[in-house]
């Protein structure tokens, strides 16, 4: 395989509009770190900020995909439900239910465990979700993109705030129980999936939360299911474990310097 080949498989799920978008997402996140910085701001106050992006990002969603008839023993329409895919089981909208519980709980030791396993799985999920996008319909009239997008960028944001704001201890400590916490709800997604999850029925009846079943997209490099489903899940377990490495390891040097000097 060529590096011509290994470019075009890369870049494959990629057009001119995801483009702008990821513009539009890297502008948010820069906007954002920045008065958080400028204006000193805490990860108390961002808090507050981000449930509003929370709430209303999952409103969007709901009202958006609220649209799978129920019908009766006549076959009329007695009702509709939001779509299996939607529900708030993937890395980053599970992060709507840790903004809210920490935007209510008082304890230290709860809010510095939530903030250190929201850092790195805020900034790497969200940032994979805006290279490898799985929204429907990534064009400018569609809202359901513009909430993609953003929701994810802010959660960029704001993985790199908890980063930079020294307010909780990022640590080898941290990484271990961080990684196993993302590796424990990963194989928890594969439940999840096989129950809610109807074979050969309906794409709307599917789930694929953390994309346990398969991958995000087809086409893509190492996340595909060319050698099985059995390799890809060692593939996706690796890549994770990779990310969350590569994501503490200024902590470790900084924690290393600061063993050393002591």
């Amino acid at each position: 395989m060529n590096l011509l080949t290994i470019l075009t498989d890369i870049t494959k799920p990629y057009n001119l509009n995801h483009f702008i978008y990821l513009g539009i997402g890297i502008a948010v996140v820069v906007i954002m770190v920045m008065i958080f910085k400028l204006k000193k701001l805490t990860l108390s106050q961002m808090l507050k900020f981000m449930v509003v992006v929370a709430v209303a990002s999952e409103l969007i969603v709901m009202l958006l995909n609220t649209n799978v008839p129920v019908y009766n023993d006549e076959g009329e329409i007695i009702g509709y439900l939001l779509k299996k895919r939607n529900l708030p089981f993937h890395m980053c909208s599970i992060q709507i239910f840790f903004i809210i519980v920490l935007n209510i709980i008082k304890g230290e030791k709860a809010r510095e465990i939530l903030l250190t396993f929201m850092y790195p799985t805020c900034l790497a999920g969200a940032l994979m979700a805006l290279l490898i996008p799985t929204v429907e319909g990534i064009i400018f009239d569609h809202l359901r993109a513009w909430e993609y997008f953003l929701f994810h960028a802010f959660l960029v944001g704001f993985g790199i705030c908890i980063a930079i704001s020294g307010e909780v201890k990022i640590n080898t400590k941290s990484y271990l129980r961080t990684t196993g916490l993302l590796i424990l709800l990963f194989i928890l997604s594969i439940y999840l999936n096989s129950i809610l999850s109807i074979p050969g029925a309906d794409p709307d009846l599917q789930t694929n939360f953390f994309f346990s079943s398969a991958p995000p997209l087809q086409g893509l490099p190492i996340l595909n299911i060319d050698h099985g489903w059995h390799v890809y899940i060692l593939s996706m377990i690796g890549v994770g474990v990779v990310l969350m490495t590569l994501l503490h390891i200024p902590f470790f040097i900084k924690d290393f310097k600061g063993r050393k000097q002591k």
